[in-house]
């Protein structure tokens, strides 16, 4: 099926999209975001939300798991005036800022008004104390039932399972994260199904706040957009240093999406012929300019039952709008199971893209042939198991993520029990891996040691390498060593 020329002009069933700095924003206004909130409280599936400032973003720009992470929210908002400014730099100005210290409190009369309960994960045992202590005075109704305090150390290395465990048990419908990017978004990604919680939030030092610990900005200085001086001002040992990063980090990535957007081409390349779709995908095709003023004119499919090849080839120019459309589609197609590849991009489409990094978010094929290929390879995380004298080798493909996570833990568990001194995980063929795979291995790892055996990684590409350096898990699954006989 091909959609350049009926008329499936469909609207995504989610709110606007902005592309900014590499981020989808929901262009929402509180009251709109509050009633967001509510819908997902009221849902049949558990959702994710994220508050994303300036750190959040400089962070997501160099780290390729968190911004998966961010990128995939069930709803992701703009918490920080400085990107409401560069949404305006940019042509496509959001509404307004939604910070997740008004959202909260709000967030907060309507489930006592709605009789939705609550559970705190993060912080401290006396702040989660304090802060329930202080709710239940000020707000009536409310049912705090539950909150926990982590262990220290690395998300990945916790008992999350147990943790989930005890989550559900309360049978809370709002799950509050505290444990500061990234740690609480890498958490709710990774566990936010298990949690049985309908809606989770990571909320940063929102409990700061409740518990008056942290005293906000004048509403003078809140509505002029100075709030993050104020921040900075009240504890400049902490915050000047990253304040003085994400300043530069700003400059630069606006400058390079504004950038991106000056490079309006004069015509279409002219050497790329429409491809007829394989049969395993449905092929959309979009104009050359797809941008604010006609976004809507790009095709837009109603549902998603197969791949979706999105030929880009035409493209002369796109701005963050149009950005923001691509990912809405490439949402849609996850939460259907289905893939999203990008189709003959042109050198406007290729600029754009890069800009804000979603180059690294979908396949980029340049032959429908080549498209089946990555499709094959991204569907699964398909493993072939050798042994290797006393060794156990399991060399996988494709992504590991949270999508692949069962089967990739069922290849594990199958692989360990045929024995062997050592099980080595050759990553050889693996372009991606997220903070949840990254949990598995370190379950199998465990696992292993109790058993008197070593997991070991090798032949990790260069990007799954920094994820783990980023994660700073890297001394934790060991690179197989070169010494080590097989």
């Amino acid at each position: 099926m091909s959609f350049q020329n009926d008329n499936s002009h469909n609207e995504p069933a989610e709110p606007p999209i902005v592309v900014l700095l590499g981020l989808p924003f929901h262009d929402l206004t509180l009251k709109e975001a509050l009633e967001e909130c509510n819908r997902a409280l009221k849902g049949n599936s558990p959702e994710y939300f994220a508050t994303a400032n300036v750190d959040f973003t400089a962070q997501a720009y160099k780290d390729n798991d968190l911004r998966r992470i961010l990128f995939y929210a069930h709803r992701i908002v703009c918490d920080g005036m400085p990107l409401v400014w560069a949404s305006r730099i940019l042509g496509r100005p959001l509404r307004e800022r939604v910070a997740g210290s008004d959202l909260v409190p709000r967030l907060f009369e309507q489930c006592a008004r709605n009789q939705h309960k609550i559970y705190f994960f993060g912080s401290d045992e006396k702040t989660l104390a304090e802060c329930k202590e202080c709710l239940e005075e000020r707000y009536v109704g409310i049912q705090i039932v539950g909150y926990e305090s982590p262990p220290m150390g690395n998300v990945e290395e916790w008992n999350n399972e147990e943790i989930a465990r005890r989550i559900r048990s309360c049978e809370a419908d709002l799950l509050l994260v505290a444990l500061g990017c990234p740690k609480q978004e890498r958490w709710i990604y990774a566990h936010h199904n298990e949690t049985g919680a309908q809606l989770s939030i990571g909320i940063g030092a929102s409990l700061d706040f409740i518990t008056g610990k942290q005293v906000r900005a004048p509403e003078w200085m809140q509505k002029i957009g100075m709030e993050w001086f104020w921040r900075m001002a009240s504890n400049p040992k902490r915050l000047a240093g990253r304040y003085f990063n994400d300043l530069i980090f700003l400059t630069f990535a606006v400058f390079r999406q504004k950038l991106s957007l000056l490079r309006r081409k004069t015509r279409p390349d002219a050497s790329k012929p429409h491809p007829t779709p394989p049969p395993d995908f449905d092929l959309i095709e979009w104009p050359s300019d797809v941008e604010r003023a006609n976004v809507n004119s790009a095709p837009f499919p109603g549902s998603i039952t197969k791949a979706i090849l999105l030929d880009l080839s035409a493209i002369e120019f796109i701005d963050s709008s149009g950005l923001g459309r691509i990912a809405a589609l490439g949402r849609l197609c996850r939460d259907s199971n289905q893939n999203l590849v990008l189709l003959n991009p042109s050198t406007a489409a290729k600029s754009a893209l890069a800009s804000v990094r979603m180059d690294s978010l979908f396949p980029i094929a340049m032959s429908k042939s080549e498209a089946a290929e990555l499709l094959a390879k991204n569907n699964s995380a398909t493993a072939i198991t050798q042994k290797e004298k006393n060794h156990i080798r399991l060399r996988f493909e494709g992504t590991l993520e949270a999508a692949t996570y069962d089967q990739m833990m069922d290849e594990l568990l199958l692989a360990i029990q045929k024995g062997g001194t050592n099980v080595i995980i050759d990553l050889s063929k693996v372009d991606f891996i997220d903070s949840r795979a990254i949990g598995g291995l370190i379950k199998i790892k465990r696992e292993l040691a109790h058993q008197k055996r070593e997991l070991f990684i090798d032949n990790a590409k260069e990007s799954v390498r920094e994820t783990l350096r980023l994660l700073r898990i890297d001394k934790l699954l060991p690179e197989y060593p070169s010494s080590v006989e097989p």
